[in-house]
């Protein structure tokens, strides 16, 4: 599709990748029945998010890349199901169990070896910067590849060292230690940041050079793992030119006839070219978006949202005696809510019923979940169809559906699911 900034048209590809959760984020999903790309954020599916910036960028074509047949199956039906409301037409393919980001970018290579430029998205992305704007300086870079970090609760998430110009001069992944920086990136980065805490790729736009390298490449199966320590190295080859070459013939010893003295002139002719060039870089790009794949940045991204959220209440819910909803909530349609119950900064889904005297404070609440009489939920995540018995009390808590919950106990810390 077409991204217009600043009067400049640029043909761009969208590939959105949903690979199955981390371990962090699997049971979330398991107790929710969904893929991490349909968790509710604020009551709307992360995929739906992400559709609203491309369409906001003005891309009306996206491919979303799915691992494995039942996650497919649910996204596709997510689509069908949200047809009127998508201005953005959704492609889903299917690739085996095990596959990588690069994978998808292959799995899309009809549309991606097309672009100027392919923007790879997760699917349980929430961007807070305008896609157009982060395409427009990635061009404007003339980058190999723009790479939007984000913070991640992993231990094992890629660590960076950046220069004074942005460039990822190099990348340690899996906690690997970043004290020795390759020769190469030191002698021309000159001071380099290193990240103090481990970041999430939470988005990349590759250039049609290094979706070159990775169609053809199928021994890249991460984008992130593989392909972009390739790239942060192709970054310093113009800058490092030959220079016993470039003397050759005097080190050779050699008379200085004409035809030497003009080859060696040329050749340095060409040395100057190449330091004058703009050399392609790998950026960086620090934003305060959020890439879910923990439970504890998922009921942060839910909390945020309804700050944001303006007439966040269903209309229809109703509030017994002296029950209150406070500011920074979401309440969904058929809410219902006993005497002296109150919701603070928490999001709740369509039709939970809360009894008499509840508290329930910054907590997702998900759909269809019955909350009786004196329960009080604090700091939990609660899916679809689960009961919490009256009086119970769950602090830090996962719970789903089926959960084994004795009325009047007090649970801390725990994930609370059938089986």
């Amino acid at each position: 599709d077409d991204v217009v900034t600043r009067g400049t048209t640029m043909r761009v590809a969208a590939v959105v990748w949903s690979e199955a959760p981390p371990s962090s984020m699997a049971t979330l999903c398991q107790a929710a029945q969904k893929p991490s790309g349909l968790l509710p954020v604020a009551n709307t599916a992360v995929l739906e998010h992400l559709m609203a910036k491309l369409d906001e960028a003005r891309v009306r074509k996206a491919n979303v890349v799915v691992e494995g047949e039942r996650a497919a199956t649910q996204i596709q039906t997510w689509c069908v199901e949200h047809e009127e409301k998508k201005h953005v037409d959704v492609h889903v393919t299917t690739v085996k169990e095990g596959s990588g980001s690069a994978d998808a970018v292959r799995a899309a290579a009809a549309d991606a070896k097309r672009a100027s430029h392919v923007l790879l998205m997760p699917a349980e992305l929430l961007l807070d910067v305008p896609l157009a704007k982060v395409v427009a300086q990635h061009r404007r870079r003339g980058a190999l590849a723009t790479i939007m970090l984000v913070s991640a609760h992993e231990g094992n998430a890629p660590r960076v060292a950046v220069d004074q110009r942005e460039r990822i001069a190099a990348v340690a992944q899996g906690g690997d230690d970043l004290a020795k920086v390759p020769k190469k990136p030191a002698r021309h980065c000159g001071r380099l940041r290193v990240c103090a805490e481990p970041r999430a790729v939470g988005l990349a736009v590759l250039s049609a050079e290094a979706v070159a390298m990775v169609c053809e490449d199928e021994t890249i199966r991460c984008v992130f793992q593989d392909l972009l320590p390739k790239l942060c190295q192709a970054q310093f080859v113009e800058q490092t030119l030959d220079h016993a070459d470039a003397n050759a013939s005097a080190s050779q010893g050699e008379a200085w006839d004409a035809d030497a003295l003009g080859a060696n002139m040329a050749h340095n002719k060409r040395a100057m070219e190449a330091r004058a060039r703009p050399r392609k870089a790998v950026v960086a790009m620090e934003t305060s978006g959020m890439c879910l794949r923990h439970p504890k940045i998922y009921a942060e991204a839910n909390r945020e949202m309804a700050d944001r959220a303006e007439d966040a209440v269903a209309a229809d819910a109703k509030l017994g005696h002296r029950a209150t909803i406070g500011p920074g909530c979401v309440v969904g349609p058929g809410g219902r809510f006993g005497d002296r119950s109150s919701v603070k900064r928490s999001v709740l889904g369509s039709r939970v019923h809360v009894g008499q005297q509840c508290k329930i404070i910054q907590s997702v609440v998900h759909n269809s979940v019955l909350v009786q009489d004196g329960a009080h939920l604090q700091n939990c995540i609660v899916t679809s169809g689960a009961v919490i018995p009256e009086r119970t009390t769950l602090k830090d808590c996962l719970v789903g559906p089926g959960a084994n919950l004795v009325a009047g106990a007090e649970f801390r810390n725990e994930t609370l699911i059938a089986g």
